[in-house]
């Protein structure tokens, strides 16, 4: 839902949670969290959860904005 040109490379919690503050949001971060596909990876464990303040394609692209004006993609 991010477009290439949006995205950051590896992104992390705590890069999501910043990212989601600095965009004005309250994250509800749960650090426990894993997706059941990488349940044995500790690096990408956890979630945030947003109160719904509109649509949720416009919430991806302004934490997604604010993760990029931060952490910069790197090029390969």
């Amino acid at each position: 839902m991010v477009s290439r040109q949006d995205a950051v490379n590896e992104p992390n919690l705590d890069m999501l949670i910043t990212a989601s503050l600095k965009a004005g949001y309250k994250p509800e971060i749960e650090r426990e969290k894993r997706h059941p596909r990488t349940w044995h990876l500790e690096e990408s464990a956890g979630r945030i959860l947003l109160a719904k303040k509109g649509k949720k394609s416009a919430i991806l692209k302004r934490i997604a904005l604010s993760m990029k004006a931060k952490y910069k993609k790197k090029s390969h």
